[in-house]
């Protein structure tokens, strides 16, 4: 059996937190075995949001896992949280990298840029 889905989360960020989410994919290294975490909100009941990805080593073949959580820190029945695994590559994080220095350089739209970035990547 076979279930997909399809999770939206509004969050507000800044160029500095895309720059940083993009220098921690850039400085991963599968090859030495560390994970990266980039958090935007905070898990905490008065915060707006909570998104954490961790991008950390799968196989030595170039796979690389993310495990992701996020919360949009509603009330019921508005309240979503969900937290999962999913694959990637190598290349695919240096696509997703270039494709945020896009997005923070302005040389696309901001919804433009997200789509372009988001829809790519996962």
């Amino acid at each position: 059996m076979t279930i997909h889905n399809k999770v939206t989360l509004d969050i507000y960020t800044t160029n500095a937190d895309l720059q940083e989410l993009r220098q921690g994919i850039i400085h991963f290294s599968p090859d030495i075995a560390n994970e990266f975490r980039w958090t935007s909100g905070a898990n905490t009941d008065d915060s707006t949001h909570y998104l954490s990805v961790r991008f950390f080593n799968h196989t030595n073949r170039g796979h690389v896992a993310l495990e992701i959580i996020l919360d949009n820190k509603q009330e019921v029945p508005e309240s979503l949280h969900s937290h999962f695994y999913t694959l990637t590559e190598l290349n695919q994080l240096d696509d997703f990298a270039r494709k945020l220095k896009i997005l923070i350089n302005e040389e696309a739209s901001e919804i433009e840029g997200l789509l372009a970035t988001l829809l790519y990547f996962f």
